[in-house]
């Protein structure tokens, strides 16, 4: 919760879907509960774009403190921005 309110990137270790531990520093934006799981999305530094993990994969969590915030604009906006243009894309593969 601190590392929202401040803005500050933290190290986690992650059980993957596909049963793969990884390391990734984060950046959360908020917590969300969908379909049964609370999921905090983020902008993952690995990736370099806006990610979301499932609360309870997560394995290992810490302070990041060395790490520097990217240079663009992280929040949560443009992270709410970025999932309605993948679900509406989603949507519109899965008409056709």
């Amino acid at each position: 919760y601190q590392a929202i309110q401040q803005q500050k990137a933290v190290k986690i270790v992650y059980f993957s879907l596909n049963e793969q531990l990884s390391e990734r520093i984060i950046f959360p934006l908020g917590l969300f509960y969908w379909g049964e799981k609370w999921t905090v999305g983020t902008w993952c530094v690995l990736r370099n774009s806006y990610r979301d993990f499932r609360v309870d994969r997560i394995q290992n969590l810490d302070k990041a403190d060395d790490v520097e915030s990217p240079g663009q604009e992280i929040s949560l906006e443009a992270y709410i921005h970025f999932n309605a243009e993948a679900w509406r894309i989603a949507k519109l593969s899965s008409l056709h």
